[in-house]
């Protein structure tokens, strides 16, 4: 199985993942799939979404090729972490 998590939808990948490209994400999806690996990523969700943004970024993983999602809840926890 090849994992490569997307974490987010496009508006607010960019401050989520600022070393990251959404696209190029996809495309890392993509490529393993084509390669035959079984293909799973995550989204994180409450980081400010919205229901539209999380079903469209849910369809650009099933055009990727990714075959497993899971969608997990933005826990906060103790330290720094990303104001939303």
């Amino acid at each position: 199985m090849f994992a490569h998590n997307l974490e987010t939808v496009p508006r607010i990948f960019k401050r989520i993942r600022p070393a990251f490209r959404y696209d190029r994400s996809l495309d890392v999806i993509t490529k393993a799939r084509a390669a035959g690996l079984v293909t799973k990523s995550n989204l994180i969700l409450g980081m400010g979404e919205t229901p539209d943004e999380v079903t469209a970024a849910l369809h650009d993983l099933h055009h990727a090729g990714c075959e497993i999602i899971t969608m997990l809840p933005f826990l906060v926890g103790p330290g720094p972490m990303h104001p939303l």
